[in-house]
């Protein structure tokens, strides 16, 4: 009698974990997902599977609850299915509490960056800020930029969109435009004159993300990192 108390007492907690873990899918991922496309950071891949899918893993759930009651399955696979729940509910709020982390330092720390390719202006990184020597930014695109580099963003954004879609896409789609997204003409200038090295930008959904060079200075990075403070 003792055992089946046991069982159905584990199964109960199986229901009401993955129906936590449901709600997070639903309610908590879409938020955060948001908020960071604003300020152009992105998300792990894995959070945008799993978005949309809360109330199947809710339904999910319930059924396993009540499977596993009504059938009598035993302890053990209570018990793993628990863990798992509780081991992926880690993982997402660990993730969702990263993101919500910088996004507040971000938004404590924005500034207007204008892009440079050699001489000419490719477009602002409106809302930029650096965390973990990656700099992120929402792109604003000006009409004057070179053809090639107007090519190249436009490959970056469709190349990105098949990413999310799980539709085929390899980086080494990327090699044929490396004289653009490897060159060293690119320049991020700020506000006073100040004038960063920008090293392999990647324009992703609106956004803009690009990398410090390993010989920059600490002052590119260490003004406006948000993974310092």
């Amino acid at each position: 009698m003792e055992s089946v108390l046991v069982q159905i007492a584990l199964y109960v907690a199986v229901a009401g974990v993955w129906g936590w873990l449901g709600r997070v899918v639903d309610r908590d991922l879409p938020r955060v997902i948001k908020a960071s496309h604003r300020l152009g950071l992105q998300c792990p891949l894995l959070f945008h599977r799993l978005t949309g899918w809360g109330r199947w893993v809710l339904v999910g759930g319930v059924i396993v609850g009540v499977v596993g009651v009504s059938t009598g399955v035993g302890v053990a696979a209570a018990v793993g299915l628990l863990v798992s729940a509780i081991g992926l509910l880690t993982y997402l709020y660990a993730g969702v509490f990263r993101l919500q982390r910088t996004v507040r330092h971000a938004a404590a720390n924005l500034q207007q960056l204008i892009l440079r390719f050699g001489s000419d202006e490719v477009g602002i990184a409106a809302g930029a800020f650096c965390s973990e020597r990656t700099w992120h930014g929402l792109f604003r695109p000006t009409s004057g930029m070179p053809v090639r580099v107007r090519e190249y963003i436009a490959f970056c954004e469709e190349w990105h969109d098949r990413l999310h879609a799980e539709r085929p896409c390899s980086a080494d789609e990327f090699k044929p435009w490396a004289d653009i997204q490897a060159s060293s003409e690119w320049r991020a200038c700020g506000p006073g004159g100040r004038v960063r090295s920008v090293e392999g930008p990647v324009f992703i959904q609106g956004g803009v993300t690009w990398g410090v060079p390993p010989d920059a200075e600490p002052s590119a990075v260490h003004d406006n990192d948000t993974s310092r403070r």
